[in-house]
């Protein structure tokens, strides 16, 4: 999650050097959401990923 979250405000600051900082931090903090995190991934076909790492076959 660090390591994530360290990224995103380094480019978010890269991309938007006018940005404020209370506004990086509300995006990064969004970002890294496990709402946003689990929508993303489930758009992503990692659903059908990870239930197949777990299948017993």
């Amino acid at each position: 999650k660090q390591i994530a979250e360290n990224f995103l405000r380094r480019a978010l600051q890269y991309w938007y050097p006018k940005f404020p900082q209370e506004g990086i931090d509300a995006v990064t903090k969004f970002l890294i959401s496990e709402s946003t995190i689990a929508y993303i991934s489930s758009k992503l076909g990692f659903k059908t990923l990870i239930r197949c790492d777990v299948c017993l076959v």
